[in-house]
């Protein structure tokens, strides 16, 4: 079963000009999140969340500290690959993700590039479109489906993956109020029957997400967490 866990990282870089001067985005962090939660991580703009989001599969390394999936650190470059298939994440415009021509295509990919037989691929494409109820849309462009479609899109390229965590950082954030829940239930069901960790960053106002874990970030500290209640109607 697959853990996360977060050891006294910090994120800062030198910010360019004529006086340059470090900033720090994540001050000592330490989390840990086992195999299977729903966890969701909150705060305002500029509090650290979506560096934090880039880290868990790698995208970035921490300036010091340790992130490990699963025993493996992101920071060996022998295992990038894979920690990036184990955890997958939706930025918060998910039409930036999508590199096929079509939603199957886009959907094939991340199977293609591992090497896996046609065979597989196809089906591995087929269950995640059904997964996500994109069937109907596999020789559609995505480049034509609404926002929420493509978010639909995104995920299932994720899933046809078969990663152990999915990260989404705002990825909901502009959709309709009835789009967003129906995403947050997708995610909650695939939660709960599959036990992939589902990984949500929303804004410190966003009010519709519940989750087992819920976590606050502020001016790149840990200030809060807690066990909140959660039921399968409610987001």
């Amino acid at each position: 079963m697959m853990t996360i866990e977060i050891n006294d990282i910090t994120f800062s870089y030198v910010s360019p000009g004529e006086d340059p001067d470090r900033v720090t985005l994540l001050d000592h962090i330490s989390l840990n999140i086992p195999s299977g939660e729903f966890v969701l991580l909150r705060g305002g703009n500029r509090s650290g969340k979506s560096t934090l989001a880039r880290m868990l599969n790698g995208l970035l390394l921490p300036t010091s500290g340790v992130i490990l999936v699963d025993g493996i650190n992101t920071r060996d470059p022998d295992w990038r690959w894979e920690i990036r298939r184990r955890v997958g994440i939706i930025f918060q415009e998910p039409e930036n993700q999508i590199l096929g021509t079509t939603v199957a295509e886009d959907v094939a990919f991340g199977p293609e590039n591992l090497g896996l037989a046609a065979a597989i691929i196809r089906e591995r494409v087929l269950d995640a479109l059904q997964t996500v109820g994109m069937s109907d849309y596999a020789d559609v462009s995505p480049h034509l489906l609404s926002r929420s479609q493509q978010l639909k899109v995104s995920l299932a390229a994720i899933l046809a993956m078969q990663p152990s965590c999915i990260v989404l950082d705002e990825a909901t954030a502009g959709l309709e109020p009835a789009d967003a829940i129906e995403i947050m239930l997708l995610l909650q069901r695939l939660n709960r029957e599959t036990g992939v960790t589902v990984f949500i960053i929303a804004h410190e106002t966003e009010e519709r997400i519940t989750a087992d874990t819920t976590i606050l970030l502020k001016n790149g500290r840990l200030v809060r967490t807690g066990m909140t209640l959660r039921n399968e109607t409610s987001c």
